[in-house]
């Protein structure tokens, strides 16, 4: 429930295996740190909010309060992304161990500082940067990074701003690195050195070592010698590709070496002198600022496409700014990190999450369906992106489809950040139209009535990237439940489908020019045709390609369970089909045309004739196939290396990383590494680097591919087992608070809920277990129970047989008074991570009276501060104190709170609650429907205590006149950061009386409290809870017997 960065950090180190950190915080949130760095020693992935939407990265900020660097890593392979990274004194990252890997994806590196690397020091190790900007670091070597290690590779990223100050030996604004390294596809603007490279500076210190810069732009950088770049080695430490340097300056006497300084090996395609014609650095679209070409650069369609090619030499699909921006238009790339055309450069920001049908004012008041409407009127290509404002949110359409007639892309905020609900009436967008280009991607498309996605148009395309297509249902006499696609392209990337539902193509229904399906997952989608067709996940009759893709679970009623294809080609590579169901073929359906098959699982799937898979024609095997059951499937073609008749052993449907859950290969499966290289391509017929899950996750491993989607082994979850049970008295009343400890095979503990039930999930089938109850003041039959578990086992049972005298009170046990103070502060049962963390905590004194008494009023009052108890009964409590000026009784409070505890739709829950509150009689009664919208804020500022007609007054009643409602009002008033704070003392006093006592308070002792707090020792809230938790009143709800005094306050 409440741990910091810190600890999180230090627990993954001293935890064995790999770790993930990730932050559950009101954001914006910063975490600032207290003058000493974070130690890393271990296998650590810190995951912020920006890696589900890049518009969240700067949402989360650690600082090191120009104290201290934030994290120094001396072993391990480590990731840090999706955050912010701040006013760090001595590298905001120093990697310094030989064999340490550090990827740094989707972070905002800003306003450090050091001697080497201002903001990343990278020494003997391995560094990756992606998709991340530096910007404002400083450094006398290395403004932005240092390097010095085995390789390093930037990709997609900006360094703006940063700088080199020393004026003797070296620079490099941007980076200074003397090791071999690789950049792509990244921007280098006014960067600055007092001596040498603005941009970087490269030392080639052992002759060999070269620098390789592809499709990247350098330009505004300044330093005395090399203004962009600067090498000190030979002609091969330097070589450029599709390069932009231009623009740059060099304070030297000369002009010659304002962009470079020393010899480069020219790979082709670069632009190191004149006007390069170049916008300003702005946000362009993606993750990172950009130049752009003005129309008329001559770097225009004057690269080298052979240039055109990642750190790892694949060919490059995107520019800088990444989806759908692609990387060659017009036939031959651009030089340079942006491609001119790539994108549309008009932009319509949504703000809102209704379906208003007005007139947009993009980035300032325009839905969806408006910002379509306006890119459907308007001339040319545009780009409809979102406001930040909507991360986490949901939009609802009104009962109709949105029609696009245009050419438009769609850029969401994540397609776990932003969903568009056709709220089971309409479906979403209705594209029709020749030659149209519509993209769509990180977004959620959700419970439509019809395809959430209607395509037609000869010489359209639709490409989908990076979307969650879901509860789609086109009906019994529609095809396509998510999407249906006819006459034009349709390209589906890293996209999941679940559980959508059409007459055939449950997933997809495409009869169109060419469909194009790769690195998506396609999770029990439902065909209701029960005579001719299907193809629960997809349906085709023409051209189709499926690459790096997972069908799993999917039915129909006729023919594919997976995949039904008929009439043309279609060609599955790399791909796993697993326990789908159809009446005939149960994983794929081929009924005539050519279906060519290679390095692919079809397995466990269910159907006669063919439970794998049913051809008549038969199937162009390309060799490399696991096939268990070739029934009725007539297997020609190549067939080296295809196995049969053998299981796949595969892993249940998982997030294993990426985008999109995929089903992992366990240990021993004949499918690792028995594929073939040769056949390891993508659509376009170069070799894949990676399998379904996308960055991070090679292809290949151990030199040759593995058969399916997925590389690698996992550890098995297939057979994973739970145990679980309840503990009840001897009359069989449930009993809640027994400590149930669990040892053998695995060793954890829980505690019962009020219905006496306990769970443990992810045993190990076939495992030994002992099971062990307790609590004080009872004995238990079966004192202990051991058994093997084959299955999972629910009913688990155990009596609790009261002692004749007590002789202790079960708050005075760690994992009793916990679970307590959840239940009296959060209203509900403990989480496991909590109950586990903090009852730690007070375990850690190990018998220490001292300590002990100290860990439980350090345990009990973070219940109070967190953030969920602010969320929840602090705002209980607010509402009544900005409503009608007066405390809420403890019968009010508890009534209240029990509607708003934390959990699933939390927010939309408070929001409902306010909507349920001000129509509530007594609200009506004291502030009549008849007030104007002046005299309700009037009187509700008045209430809450806000001097008349100051503050926000005017904000509030100009959002009641412009269609906002009393509730909403309301809720902000509450959020209000000066009310939050004057009503915070008050508010915890009140809890101790309401948590601890479960009463209302009296008079006097919340005067006194309340005092001590404001006035005689403020902030001295350790004193009053410790008066609470040792009062006998308070130990009298659990037991007659009183084992702690306010005399051991102290």
């Amino acid at each position: 429930m409440d741990c910091s960065l810190r600890e999180a950090v230090a627990l993954a180190n001293s935890t064995p295996g790999d770790d993930v950190v990730s932050f559950n915080l009101t954001y914006p949130a910063t975490v600032t740190l207290g003058g000493t760095q974070i130690s890393i020693t271990s296998n650590i992935a810190i995951n912020g909010p920006g890696l589900d939407s890049y518009k969240l990265t700067g949402s989360l900020t650690v600082s090191g309060n120009n104290q201290s660097r934030i994290f120094g890593i001396t072993s391990g392979t480590v990731s840090v992304g999706g955050l912010t990274l701040t006013n760090a004194a001595g590298s905001a990252i120093a990697q310094q161990g030989a064999g340490t890997s550090l990827t740094i994806n989707t972070v905002r590196v800003v306003n450090n500082t050091a001697t080497n690397g201002g903001g990343v020091l990278s020494q003997f190790g391995t560094l990756a940067v992606r998709n991340s900007t530096f910007s404002g670091n400083s450094a006398a070597i290395g403004g932005g990074i240092y390097f010095e290690g085995v390789l390093m590779t930037v990709n997609g990223s900006t360094f703006n701003n940063n700088s080199s100050s020393d004026s003797s030996d070296y620079g490099g604004g941007g980076i200074y690195t003397q090791s071999p390294s690789i950049i792509v596809n990244s921007t280098f603007s006014a960067n600055t050195a007092v001596l040498s490279g603005g941009g970087v500076y490269f030392s080639q210190t052992n002759g060999t070592n070269a620098l390789t810069i592809r499709n990247s732009t350098f330009t505004l950088n300044t330093a005395h010698f090399g203004g962009g770049l600067i090498t000190d080695g030979g002609i091969n430490s330097l070589k450029l590709g599709n390069a932009l340097v231009a623009g740059n300056t060099d304070t030297n006497s000369g002009t010659s070496t304002d962009n470079i300084f020393g010899p480069f090996t020219n790979l082709g395609g670069n632009l190191t002198s004149g006007n390069p014609m170049l916008g300003p650095l702005a946000d362009n679209g993606g993750p990172t600022q950009t130049h752009a070409l003005l129309a008329g650069s001559p770097a225009i369609n004057a690269g080298a496409n052979a240039q055109a090619v990642d750190e790892n030499g694949q060919a490059l699909a995107t520019d800088q700014r990444g989806k759908f921006s692609a990387r060659i238009t017009g036939g031959t790339v651009d030089i340079g990190a942006y491609e001119f055309g790539s994108l549309p450069t008009t932009f319509y920001t949504v703000t809102r999450n209704d379906d208003r049908n007005a007139t947009c004012n993009p980035g300032v008041d325009c839905s969806l369906r408006e910002a379509v409407a306006l890119a459907d009127s308007t001339a040319g290509d545009q780009l409809i992106d979102f406001s930040g404002s909507l991360l986490g949110q949901t939009i609802t359409l009104g009962g109709s489809q949105i029609s696009i007639t245009s050419n438009i892309v769609i850029l969401g905020l994540g397609e776990n950040q932003l969903r568009v609900t056709g709220n089971n009436l309409s479906r979403i967008f209705s594209i029709i139209g020749a030659g149209l280009s519509v993209s769509i991607g990180d977004l959620t498309l959700m419970n439509t009535a019809g395809s959430a996605i209607l395509h037609q148009g000869s010489g359209s395309t639709l490409s989908l990237d990076t979307v969650r297509v879901l509860n789609s249902n086109a009906g019994s006499s529609g095809d396509g439940g998510g999407v249906f696609s006819a006459f034009g392209t349709l390209k589906v990337a890293n996209s999941y489908f679940f559980n959508n539902t059409g007459r055939d193509g449950g997933g997809i229904y495409f009869e169109g020019a060419a469909m194009t399906v790769t690195n998506s997952t396609f999770y029990k989608n439902h065909s209701l045709d029960d005579t001719d067709f299907g193809g629960g996940g997809i349906y085709t009759k023409n051209p189709t390609t499926i690459i790096n893709c997972t069908f799993s679970h999917n039915t129909t009623a006729a023919g594919g369970g997976g995949l039904y294809t008929e009439l043309s080609t279609t060609t599955v590579r790399n791909s796993t089909f697993a326990n789908n169901t159809a009446a005939y073929g149960g994983g794929i359906f081929h009924a005539d045309g050519t279906l060519n098959m290679g390095n692919t699982i079809v397995a466990n799937n269910t159907g006669s004739p063919g439970p794998d898979i049913y051809s008549a024609s038969g199937v162009n095997s390309l060799g490399y196939n696991l096939i268990k059951n070739t029934s009725s499937s007539n297997i020609g073609g190549t067939t080296t290396g295809n196995k049969t008749g053998v299981d796949p052993m595969l892993n249940n449907l998982f997030n294993m990383g990426g985008p999109t859950p995929t089903r992992g290969l366990l240990a021993g499966s004949p499918a690792i590494d028995a594929g073939n290289n040769a056949l390891a391509l993508d659509a376009n017929g170069q070799p894949l680097t990676t399998d379904q899950r996308g960055p991070g996750f090679p292809r290949i491993l151990n030199s040759t591919v593995d058969m399916g989607a997925f590389e690698g082994v996992v550890s098995p979850t297939a057979a994973s087992v739970s145990l679980a049970g309840q503990v009840v008295t001897t009359t069989g009343a449930p009993l809640g608070g027994v400590l149930v400890t669990l040892g053998g095979a695995k060793s954890a503990r829980t505690i019962t809920d009020t219905q006496g039930r306990f769970t443990f999930d992810d045993l190990e089938a076939g495992g030994f277990y002992t099971v062990f109850p307790a609590l004080v003041n009872f004995q238990f039959a079966p004192s202990v129970s051991a058994l093997s578990l084959t299955g999972s086992k629910t009913d688990a049972l155990f009596t609790a047989m009261p002692d004749a005298i007590w002789g202790a009170n079960p708050l005075d046990t760690p994992e009793y008074f916990v679970r307590q103070q959840y239940l009296d502060f959060l209203g509900r049962e403990p989480d496991d991570g909590g109950f586990q963390y903090w009852s730690e905590r007070i375990n850690d004194c190990n018998g220490d009276a001292d300590c002990i008494r100290q860990r439980r009023i350090d345990v009990s009052a973070a219940y109070f501060m967190s953030d969920e108890f602010q969320q929840t009964g602090s705002f209980i409590y607010r509402l009544y104190r900005a409503s009608y000026a007066t405390r809420p009784t403890f019968a009010q409070f508890s009534l209240d709170r029990g509607e708003v505890v934390a959990g699933a739709n939390l927010e939309a829950r408070k929001i409902a609650f306010i909507e349920e509150w001000v129509a509530r009689p007594e609200f009506r009664r004291a502030y009549p429907d008849s007030l104007s919208a002046e005299d309700f804020v009037a009187r509700l500022m008045n209430s809450a205590g806000f001097p008349p007609r100051t503050g926000d007054w005017e904000a509030y009643v100009l959002l009641l006149k412009n269609g906002g409602t009393r509730a909403q009002v309301l809720q902000s008033l509450i959020e209000d950061g000066g009310f939050k704070v004057r009503e915070y003392n008050p508010g915890f006093v009140l809890m101790q009386y309401y948590g601890y006592l479960r009463r209302d308070a009296d008079e006097g002792g919340y005067q006194f409290w309340l005092d001590a707090l404001n006035n005689r020792v403020p902030g001295n809230y350790r004193a009053m809870v410790c008066a609470f938790i040792t009062s006998t009143e308070y130990q009298r709800r659990f037991s007659a017997v009183v084992t702690y005094a306010n005399s051991d306050c102290r």
